[in-house]
């Protein structure tokens, strides 16, 4: 079977304090450093052949993927799998807020991170199955490669998945807005080469807009972009 390569991003940054909160499926849209994040991913991506493209059917997942695509006449398909975990009650609230007026439900969930609902929300087994079902029927239906633009927590459940990690693991793989991951094989078994490589975050803001092939910048980087760092659900 040929090699496949699934260009995995999580979407660009939202204005205001949502990094602070619970966003969940809350349709939020991008704000103007998640629009910049997305025009850098275009540039970085323009030399490589993608034979389609998915988001979410939420607004900041579909604006991040059609920015990325807008000059490859790239129809984006959005899927409702591959929306962010649902965080029920919690959704759109504070985490310093949740943390003290839900103290034993926020406490039950840093305790069994893959298992845990928040009332009228799902697990992240849950939000695993559904995307890794949902990455398998794209990769059946599709040809070429693929990208998919998805969320901190939808990303993370397939990544992993494919390194064979527990959900409990999972905050040991970052995920900043923007980001991009490359994953390589096939659904039946995925060799992960790169992980949160983030062309437009604060620590690069001095050599952001130097024009650079993704091979470049992916063989200089390498080590460096697959070091975990933290990010909000």
């Amino acid at each position: 079977m040929t090699a496949r390569t699934l260009y995995l991003v999580r979407h660009g940054a939202l204005a205001g304090d949502a990094a602070l909160r619970f966003v969940g499926a809350t349709d939020l849209p991008l704000g103007a450093e998640g629009e910049a994040q997305a025009l850098r991913l275009a540039e970085l991506l323009a030399g490589v052949e993608i034979g389609a493209a998915f988001c979410s059917d939420l607004e900041r997942s579909r604006r991040t993927a059609e920015l990325i695509v807008a000059d490859r006449g790239l129809a984006v398909e959005p899927r409702r799998a591959l929306r962010e975990l649902a965080m029920g009650a919690w959704e759109g609230r504070l985490r310093s807020e949740v943390a003290a007026e839900c103290p034993e439900d926020y406490r039950a969930r840093g305790a069994d991170l893959a298992r845990h609902r928040v009332a009228g929300g799902e697990s992240l087994e849950d939000c695993r199955r559904r995307v890794v079902a949902e990455i398998r029927r794209i990769f059946r239906t599709v040809s070429g490669d693929v990208l998919v633009v998805g969320h901190a927590s939808v990303n993370r459940t397939l990544l992993c998945h494919a390194l064979g990690l527990p959900l409990r693991r999972m905050f040991r793989i970052g995920q900043e807005p923007g980001c991009l991951n490359l994953l390589r094989g096939s659904p039946e078994g995925w060799r992960v080469d790169l992980t949160n490589f983030a062309p437009l975050s604060a620590r690069r803001q001095t050599d952001a807009l130097r024009p650079v092939s993704l091979d470049d910048r992916i063989s200089r980087d390498r080590a460096e972009c697959t070091k975990p760092r933290s990010s909000p659900d």
